[in-house]
């Protein structure tokens, strides 16, 4: 992961709710920050219709749409940027008709330092 050997910081989740959190549109590097920030800390289920799926710990499930309005940006570049980081080994994009489902590729690399958790 680029930056190791330089620490890192704990951020809550919270931040997505501040002010500043809000402006639009968001770079591709808040962008980034916000799908990291979206997935889950540990395995869920979500009710989808009246399917029951398990959510694995790193990834969240949502759509498109739900990404374009919190970025601030069209469909194109929500859909190229989404491919962008898929090609790129950082996520696992799977669009199909009822939702996207978005995994964070080496979640555990972002949560974990040194063998500590940053939930405990």
């Amino acid at each position: 992961m680029a930056g190791e050997g330089k620490g890192w910081i704990s951020l809550y989740r919270s931040i997505q709710d501040h002010w500043l959190w809000q402006e639009k549109p968001f770079d591709k590097a808040r962008a980034w920050l916000d799908l990291l920030l979206s997935a889950n800390h540990q395995d869920k289920k979500v009710l989808l219709g009246n399917e029951l799926i398990i959510v694995k710990r790193g990834g969240f499930v949502t759509s498109q749409k739900k990404l374009m309005d919190r970025w601030g940006w069209g469909s194109e570049k929500t859909r190229t940027f989404l491919k962008l980081l898929d090609s790129d080994g950082m996520i696992r994009f799977q669009p199909d008709k009822k939702k996207t489902t978005i995994t964070i590729i080496n979640y555990d690399s972002y949560q974990n330092q040194n063998g500590l958790n940053a939930d405990i």
